[in-house]
């Protein structure tokens, strides 16, 4: 923000401002929308017009790139767009959409589809020079059907808004549409993505699905070019059969792939110039490394501007095995028995490669550049039975019960123990080094093999509802988790992962009322929620560090003095009043 000049940027504004205005008035004056003039201040301002004749004089122009200002305007701009497409959202007649939803999502498609189907076409033919040096013939055909699909929800509202029919049917409508188009061009352009699929009726009681959805994913950082360039095909496939021919009854069965979004975190930490400055010293406030008591090593800037890329880099998918029968035994009551089956394809982590002493990107079991790792692994497997008996004569009830197990040597996406990088999707520190893995594969953190659940409700005559919540789980398993010098943090296990015992079993209960009072037109809902009834203020999460030196791991006891005990609780009894008014 050094480079910001206040009162560059209140001129800038202003001059920007007073333009949008004068060429907004003087649009109406020949009948067209205020919208229409002010679009035209950045064609005036920029290097269209006056920005290239006073360029051309050789003097520096008030809105010049090198004038350290345009970021500064460019967030303004945005969050001003933002709010007026929030204003917009609040005037939307949700009534009138929810009530035309298939005409809605009709003609989005067509919006979408054609200019989309249209562009893919005719991009393939256009002069490669006008593709870039890193887009193929397919990834700049489908970039710029999107980009040619989208439309300018900020500008349709305030055109709608300048005309003064902003609440109009056809105006609802074509903001509708537009909302639907921007959201699914904005996530088509960071992921880009096909999908096919069909039914077939093979008997009157047994439907077949299949499908295949085609996913690339493209990642670009410093330098604006693409690090990352992965696809997978996830093939789909499934049936359902009413085994007793009877419209009650219910056997199913499925198998799928997923591919999961990489997040923009992993891109800004490891692709886009990110280093760790580190420094020690014992001074509370300065900055320089006290190199008399720690070493030159102990203070400098680690790590390169950009990961490397495994060159045999595949994209991580995971996948899932349902199967079950459901049986309504009577008008209302269901019972169902499912069995549950989820594990981890392929894992994309970072690994550090000390001939490159650089992080690389690569999959582990399948990787050029870390061949000694094993892949990463997770396996889901459950049984669950659930009762549900459907709101009538004023009550509902559901329950399901579950036994299952977790294990593998990788929790996933964001590590639940230890870890100096455990919040960091797909750079978390599970696969950094080949220590790290010894002892993983175990009982993952999250595996609970006894889960029990319960909600009721029932529907007074008065305008009471009352409704009650209700769980059962296991605990969770603990690990011994020793030191790591180099991270100076918690990141080894020195058991088998899992091997230590368990938490406490939590269990826990909730009460809800919801009492409507009918005043004309306008109902009050006055709530109240009564969490925790029990008070059951048990362990939720131990404490596993065994150690907090390296040297202390093998020791036959913890150093931690808090290792084994509670660090946190489940929350105590609480009460939530509240107010809902509907209309």
């Amino acid at each position: 923000m050094s480079n910001i000049d206040p009162t560059t940027l209140l001129l800038q504004l202003g001059v920007l401002l007073s333009v949008a205005f004068l060429l907004g008035r003087l649009a109406e004056r020949v009948g067209l929308p205020a919208t229409t003039g002010e679009l035209a201040t950045g064609l005036v301002l920029g290097p269209s017009l006056l920005g290239a004749i006073v360029a051309s004089g050789g003097r520096e122009w008030l809105f010049t790139p090198a004038s350290g200002q345009i970021e500064s305007l460019r967030g303004i701009a945005l969050f001003c767009g933002v709010l007026l497409v929030g204003v917009a959202g609040a005037t939307v007649d949700l009534p009138f959409v929810r009530a035309r939803l298939r005409t809605i999502w009709l003609i989005s498609l067509g919006a979408l589809g054609l200019p989309l189907a249209a562009t893919l076409v005719l991009a393939l033919f256009v002069d490669p020079r006008l593709r870039g040096p890193e887009a193929t013939a397919w990834s700049f055909a489908v970039f710029a059907g999107l980009a040619l699909s989208v439309s300018a929800v900020p500008v349709i509202v305030k055109i709608f808004a300048d005309l003064g029919i902003l609440h109009r049917n056809l105006s609802q409508l074509s903001l509708s549409v537009a909302v639907i188009d921007d959201a699914t061009v904005w996530v088509g352009l960071s992921v880009i993505a096909a999908f096919i699929q069909d039914r077939w009726q093979i008997l009157g009681n047994l439907t077949v699905n299949a499908g295949v959805r085609w996913e690339k994913q493209l990642i670009r950082g410093l330098g604006d070019l693409t690090y990352i360039d992965i696809d997978h095909f996830s093939p789909r496939v499934g049936f359902t059969w009413d085994f007793m021919n009877n419209g009650q009854t219910k056997a199913y069965a499925s198998y799928s792939q997923f591919v999961p979004l990489i997040p923009m975190d992993m891109n800004i930490r490891s692709l886009n110039g990110e280093r760790d400055g580190f420094t020690t010293n014992f001074d509370p406030v300065a900055l320089p490394c006290d190199e008399e008591f720690f070493g030159e090593d102990d203070c400098a800037i680690r790590g390169t501007a950009v990961d490397d890329i495994d060159p045999n880099l595949k994209s991580p998918y995971s996948e899932e095995i349902l199967a079950g029968v459901e049986w309504q035994v009577t008008n209302t009551w269901v019972v169902g028995l499912r069995g549950i089956y989820r594990s981890l394809g392929r894992v994309l982590e970072d690994t550090y490669i000390p001939d490159l002493d650089n992080y690389a990107f690569f999959n582990p079991g399948d990787s050029v550049l870390a061949p000694e790792f094993a892949p990463g692994k997770r396996y889901f497997r459950g049984i669950e039975l659930t009762a549900q008996k459907r709101l009538s004569d004023n009550w509902m009830v559901y329950a399901s019960y579950m036994y299952s197990s977790l294990k593998g040597n990788f929790d996933g996406s964001f590590r639940a123990i230890g870890g100096f990088f455990a919040r960091n999707p797909f750079i978390t520190d599970d696969f950094d080094y080949p220590e790290f893995q010894v002892n993983a594969y175990g009982n993952l953190t999250l595996d609970r093999p006894h889960q029990a659940k319960l909600q009721t409700a029932y529907a007074f005559p008065f305008g009471l509802t009352m409704s009650a919540s209700g769980y059962y789980q296991s605990g969770l398993p603990l690990s011994r988790i020793g030191w790591w010098d180099a991270y100076i943090g918690p990141e080894l296990f020195i058991t088998p992962r899992g091997s230590e015992g368990r938490s406490p079993d939590t269990y826990e209960m909730d009460l809800q009322a919801d009492y409507g009072l009918r005043l004309g037109p306008v109902t009050v809902h006055v709530l109240a929620s009564l969490f925790n009834v029990l008070n059951r203020q048990q362990v939720t999460q131990v404490d596993q560090v065994w150690a907090l030196q390296e040297a202390d791991n093998e020791l036959p006891a913890p150093t931690n003095d808090t290792y084994g005990q509670g660090n946190q609780w489940q929350q105590p009894r609480t009460l939530r009043l509240g107010l809902r008014v509907s209309f």
